[in-house]
């Protein structure tokens, strides 16, 4: 174990049986023959995890992350000594504290006072330790006028915050988190992730696991992905938050070709989109098309979609569109070919049609936003009558923070405000019905 290690893990591996379980005969069975196992059969194996090695060091904010089933929790329970391993071994330096389930060991009928001593017991406190932190627990969670209520009482949020509230006063060396910023309002889910900040400052050493990827941005100096059981990836955090986001097929990127025709839509089939592509570049020049070799898409770019429609037969559809909205639902910007009486109806061919819509800059925050298509006739923004065809999502948008843009005496370029200049005759169709934000699309047929 290196001497700035305070946790070495080598060649880990967690197998699991599948299947039913043994079986032990009944009573009447020992009593006539003696006790024994029945013998099961058709039983499978499940390796949760399969050679994984790394080290954390001292003081290291280490993130891990992959989908459901990947490993995450099996490697965790590890760490915090709940379960063995079936191969490979752990060595660690350090008291350790898990915040793997938050909550558990709460008792309905005893109070929230009583329940903070005992959860933090669970959680490994002394009552000496618990009794000088508990005026802190309690201002944190922001329970003072209920502490001498049983928790039966509380409802899932106040229940969530007290826990939180003791399972973040731990003092431990090494500190295992798993999705603990996933309770409260969004104010206090604000408030836990400061809190998390505040323990990775401090120079303890932490495992965090979230799909808040946010989150693990923000606190992790290191990264490791899980995908079925394997480490497939260990390095800087942003790397490994883009192989993840890779291998889950969540997120789109400049220059990715998306296949559509097989994601869940709404609408009669007459035209459906099958395809499409994405590519951004800085508002004052075309969209980049393979030039650049940055796949981000910035704030402010200009971000180009085109689109591949399979039409039944020849038409006239009254309304494109195209939705933005948050991961969560809301609807931040809705623009729609019917709001420019210059395009009118837009004139499908029957077979392959293929449309260009441009976006010539993107007055969104960074961060990841769902992509919404429509095909309409007559002109509809949500499912339900009138609508031919409607992605919503088509896909998911990653738009990272916008570099400094530099003049060509190397100086930085002043940043503006101002939505610059669209070059091109088309029509252009800005905000409309239900858009939060600024923005406007230009839409060209081939």
């Amino acid at each position: 174990m290196s001497s700035d290690a305070v946790i070495t893990a080598t060649e880990l591996g967690k197998r699991y049986q599948l299947g039913e379980r043994q079986q032990y005969g009944a009573l009447r069975d020992v009593l006539a023959g003696g006790f024994r196992r029945r013998s099961t059969s058709g039983r499978e194996e499940l390796w949760a995890l399969r050679d994984v090695s790394f080290t954390v060091g001292d003081g290291e904010v280490l993130g891990i992350i992959g989908r459901n089933g990947a490993g995450k929790s099996t490697l965790l329970k590890i760490l915090s000594r709940i379960t063995m391993p079936t191969v490979g071994e752990v060595r660690m330096r350090g008291r350790i504290g898990s915040l793997l389930e938050v909550g558990s060991g709460f008792h309905p009928e005893l109070t929230g006072t009583e329940n903070v001593f005992l959860n933090g017991a669970i959680l490994g406190m002394s009552r000496h330790e618990i009794r000088a932190k508990l005026d802190e627990i309690v201002a944190f969670a922001e329970m003072d006028a209920f502490m001498s209520t049983p928790v039966k009482h509380y409802s899932v949020g106040m229940f969530m915050r007290l826990a939180f509230a003791v399972a973040a006063h731990l003092d431990a060396e090494i500190l295992v988190v798993d999705e603990v910023l996933a309770v409260g309002d969004a104010r206090f889910q604000q408030k836990c992730l400061a809190k998390m900040g505040e323990v990775a400052r401090s120079g303890r050493s932490v495992l965090f696991v979230s799909h808040n990827l946010d989150a693990t941005l923000a606190l992790c100096d290191r990264g490791i992905v899980l995908e079925a059981g394997e480490l497939v990836y260990d390095g800087d955090t942003r790397s490994a938050v883009d192989t993840y986001r890779r291998m889950a097929g969540v997120t789109t990127r400049s220059g990715d070709q998306l296949d559509l025709s097989g994601l869940d839509r709404e609408g009669t089939g007459e035209a459906r989109f099958e395809s499409a592509r994405i590519d951004a570049g800085a508002r004052s020049e075309p969209a980049r098309h393979g030039a650049d070799d940055s796949a981000a898409v910035h704030s402010g770019d200009r971000l180009t979609i085109t689109v591949d429609i399979d039409a039944a037969e020849a038409q006239s559809v009254a309304s494109l569109g195209l939705t933005v909205g948050t991961e969560g639902g809301l609807m931040l910007l809705n623009l729609d070919s019917a709001d420019a009486p210059a395009i009118g109806p837009i004139a499908l061919s029957a077979g392959r049609n293929r449309l260009t819509l441009t976006l010539p800059e993107l007055h969104l925050a960074p961060g990841r936003y769902r992509v919404g298509l429509r095909l309409a006739n007559p002109v509809t923004t949500r499912i339900g009558s009138g609508a031919i065809d409607l992605l919503d999502p088509a896909f998911v948008l990653q738009v990272d923070e916008a570099p400094p843009s530099v003049r060509g005496d190397g100086s930085p370029e002043p940043s503006g405000t101002g939505r610059g200049t669209v070059a091109t005759a088309a029509p252009v169709v800005h905000h409309g019905a239900g858009s939060l934000v600024a923005g406007a699309m230009v839409v060209e047929c081939h």
